[in-house]
């Protein structure tokens, strides 16, 4: 598991509080994102790298993994 963290941000875009995630990798990071969506801007982080930045609306799916398959 990677560790991330989800930054909240104000309108001047400090950070307003923090999430830790922690995820097998940047995909699924970013696909836990949409659970926080609330309007508010939100930075994604693991460690000192900037994973992506976010509007406040849910990630794209462009970023979703892929679904795995059921037998």
């Amino acid at each position: 598991m990677v560790h991330y963290r989800l930054y909240f941000l104000d309108d001047q875009g400090r950070i307003r509080h923090p999430l830790d995630i922690d995820c097998v990798d940047d995909l699924h990071a970013i696909a836990m994102v949409g659970d926080h969506c609330d309007g508010r801007r939100m930075e994604l982080w693991q460690s000192g790298r900037k994973v992506e930045s976010f509007d406040g609306v849910k990630p794209a799916s462009k970023h979703l993994p892929p679904k795995a398959a059921v037998s």
